[in-house]
């Protein structure tokens, strides 16, 4: 009787740890292939010492819903010919860098900031679909036709 539970067991957590019903379920990340700001990051350099170079910096925090839509919306945003390559999009946690609610007056999420040279250009707060991201930063990022 004792062997028959044992193997029934042995059995069990095998399949379980094969299968990865133990296994840590972790976050998928914002955007793929873009900066993001974490523990020990550094904010100034990959934000406000980047030269001649648009910088799209989104807040959001993981469990809000329309962070998780903003995805799509920057995906495709991302991809455009005409504005998507001369914008570096960086990506800050809220849970994780929660100083930067104060240092940057954020109250709701998803909340969009567009750097250039250091200085804030626009700003936005909420979700915003890729054809209305792409009409209100076309003024500014046009506004340096050097790159």
């Amino acid at each position: 009787m004792f062997k028959k539970i044992f193997l029934f067991l042995f059995l069990i957590a095998f399949i379980f740890l094969n299968f990865g019903c133990f296994k840590k379920v972790e976050e998928e990340p914002l955007l793929k292939n873009d900066v993001v700001i974490g523990y020990g990051s550094n904010f100034e350099d990959e934000v406000l010492n980047v030269k001649d170079k648009y910088v799209f910096v989104v807040f959001y925090e993981p469990k809000c819903h329309w962070c998780k839509s903003q995805v799509d919306a920057l995906e495709i945003f991302k991809n455009d010919r005409e504005i998507g390559n001369k914008i570096k999009i960086v990506k800050i946690n809220l849970e994780e860098e929660p100083f930067f609610m104060e240092k940057y007056r954020i109250e709701n999420d998803p909340t969009h900031i567009l750097f250039y040279n250091g200085e804030i250009l626009y700003r936005n707060v909420g979700y915003v679909d890729s054809p209305h991201l792409n009409q209100y930063l076309k003024p500014y990022v046009k506004f340096d036709e050097r790159k």
